[in-house]
């Protein structure tokens, strides 16, 4: 796994508040790699289109197949933009989680993004039109300023806490060039955007 990768599932575990947590439930989970970054000895359930050992397999526009407040925490990185009814997933997370909420949404308007578009390319491998139905693709191009919107709107009861998270580039200078551009063009410098959605 790469140092970005780590570093995603890292900052999500370290925007948890609720110390107390026993359970997990992590939505498009893949291969279960944020089970290693959280503590152990805890229930740990994944969803995805595939089954296997702690991961059940189900379509999320079908919502959650869990009882109101059934996992302390619930984790939704980088999920919700492959959904048609984006408000109705945001509303089963809130409903399946009895602490808090981990939500990532990625930035399509970062300046990369913006670049590989400008030259011709796909803006990710997420968006072709393609010849053949793929369950695994984007429907919603987020930006900076629509996720804040979307988060603030429909977490209106709850404490939102948002942590910007920038590209992991090798070279310092990328790095500080995101890092001082985002506090005045945060749409074209940062990357993803982690929010913690606490009961």
């Amino acid at each position: 796994m790469s140092n970005r990768e780590d570093h995603r599932y890292q900052t999500a575990v370290d925007l948890i508040k609720s110390e107390d947590y026993s359970s997990v439930l992590d939505l498009g989970c893949r291969d279960k790699v944020l089970k290693k970054f959280l503590k152990p000895n805890i229930k740990y359930q994944g969803i995805d289109y595939k089954e296997s050992d702690e991961v059940l397999a189900h379509n999320l526009e079908n919502g959650i197949p869990f009882e109101d407040n059934s996992f302390d925490i619930v984790c939704a990185l980088d999920v919700l933009e492959h959904l048609e009814n984006i408000h109705f997933l945001f509303e089963e997370i809130l409903r399946v989680c009895k602490k808090e909420a981990i939500v990532a949404l990625p930035n399509m308007y970062y300046w990369k993004f913006r670049l590989r578009f400008l030259k011709g390319k796909d803006l990710s491998e997420k968006y072709p039109f393609t010849t053949t139905k793929i369950l695994d693709r984007h429907r919603w191009i987020t930006s900076y300023y629509s996720s804040n919107d979307f988060i603030e709107a429909n977490s209106e009861n709850y404490l939102v806490d948002r942590k910007d998270v920038f590209y992991q580039y090798r070279s310092d200078f990328l790095k500080s060039i995101d890092s001082n551009f985002s506090k005045s063009k945060p749409n074209l410098f940062v990357y993803t955007m982690f929010y913690s959605i606490k009961k």
